[in-house]
Formats: C-alpha cells, structure tokens, sequence
C-alpha cells in the first residue's frame, strides 16, 4: 500500500495550544517491503508539509508522542512519510483542528424526580434533566457534565 491507503490517527482531540501531549499512530504502509528504512512525522499548515514541526526520524516505530507544540486557531495536518533507500517516500496525512473557543453558553429547561413520598425525598436515586442551546460552531460538544 502507499500513502493514499495509509492511515494517520490522533489518540485525542486536541483542544489546546500549546498542544498537550497527544500520540500519533499510524498503519499501512508497505512496511513488509524490504527496503523500507524509517518513518518521519512532521506537522505544518498543509499536508505534507514542515513548517509546524520539521520532518523528525522515528526509526521503524509506527506511533509518536506530539509534545509542547504551539498551533494556530486554524486546521493544521500531521504528516507521517515512509522512506524508502530509492529516495521513494509514501506520505499520509491527518487534519488536526485546535478550538480555542468555549461552547456557546444553553440553558437547563428541566429538572424533575418521580414523584416520592416525603420520606424518601432524602434518598432520590434517579432525575430527569433536559437542556438545550449547547453549540460548538467550530468543532462539536463532546460530552456534558451533569451535577447535582
């Protein structure tokens, strides 16, 4: 396979600059071919390109651990290249979105308990909440906290 079957992925969404730790993994490339010689990964402002983070050697590995770097608020691409002794390279890339913006602020429309006999009112073991309004037009909300 080459760069157009190969796969570049993310262990999490990023959400901040300076970019947290975040590990990059990647599989198939040709990696029975006997000629393949390293794996490089860069980040830039394009695909394929370095002007992020320049191309960094990783020998044989097929994961790498993406630390301390600063992003713009704009998408950036995670290159990985498998580099051949011809000089032949297959490149792969993944796009990687940095939102420095909160969600849009919404609002608890419901909170409500089955009905309960006075006496159980201190042992309430289950609620019903309902909201809306919670957007994220840059990206998407990945999750809700809920607490009582």
């Amino acid at each position: 396979p080459g760069a157009a079957e190969a796969g570049v992925r993310l262990s999490r969404a990023a959400a901040l600059s300076p970019l947290p730790a975040t590990e990059v993994t990647w599989s198939g490339f040709d990696v029975f071919a006997p000629a393949l010689v390293e794996y490089l990964v860069a980040v830039g402002r394009q695909p394929g390109h370095a002007d992020l983070m320049t191309w960094t050697a990783v020998g044989n590995r097929t994961d790498y651990v993406l630390t301390n770097l600063t992003l713009p608020a704009a998408p950036v691409w995670v290159s990985v290249k498998a580099q051949y002794p011809s000089l032949h390279a297959s490149t792969s890339s993944c796009r990687l979105l940095i939102d420095s913006s909160p969600p849009i602020p919404g609002t608890v429309q419901r909170l409500t308990r089955p009905p309960l006999a006075p006496q159980c009112a201190a042992n309430v073991s289950a609620l019903e909440v309902q909201w809306s309004g919670f957007e994220d037009s840059v990206s998407f909300v990945a999750s809700y906290d809920v607490a009582v």
